[in-house]
């Protein structure tokens, strides 16, 4: 069963309503004191069946977590803590959940768009020259969308 075009037109204004948001978030977290050690954002990408939620770490150039900010504070005590985002893609649309394969593609439907758009906004505030890689990574996986290079890469379990 094909997504119905009007529900597609409702997932990319559900998404699209959070531009404001998600470009005054990620001005946040662009201009964060890391760690020196920091050098990859990782935007873990969690969620389906029409719910999705961002949340960030950053890793070492081995992909290892790093959990402390410049001044030696402990991220997850610092504003780092709330630099989550969530888009519940399904707002407004009638969509019954027990349509499983139909769910399977709203859920890629989202993420080939949502991943794009999230890199517009990165790019909007001059994210390709930030010094960290920025990634988006969908949780249990091994694959990322890089947001500078815009393109799937290999990476590491963190």
């Amino acid at each position: 069963m094909a997504i119905p075009d009007h529900i597609k037109q409702q997932i990319i204004i559900n998404i699209d309503k959070k531009r404001d948001k998600t470009l005054s978030k990620l001005r946040e977290i662009l201009d964060y004191p890391y760690h020196p050690d920091t050098k990859i954002l990782i935007f873990r990408v969690e969620g389906d069946s029409g719910g999705c939620g961002m949340n960030l770490l950053a890793a070492n150039e081995h992909w290892d977590e790093i959990e402390v900010n410049a001044d030696g504070e402990n991220l997850y005590s610092t504003r780092f803590l709330h630099f989550g985002f969530s888009f519940f893609v399904l707002e407004g649309c009638d969509v019954s959940i027990d349509k499983t394969s139909l769910l399977e593609q709203i859920d890629k439907f989202t993420r080939d768009y949502l991943y794009p758009w999230f890199a517009d906004r990165f790019e909007e505030l001059g994210g390709k020259d930030h010094p960290l890689d920025c990634v988006l990574q969908k949780h249990d996986t091994l694959r990322g969308f890089s947001m500078k290079e815009r393109k799937w890469i290999k990476v590491h379990a963190v």
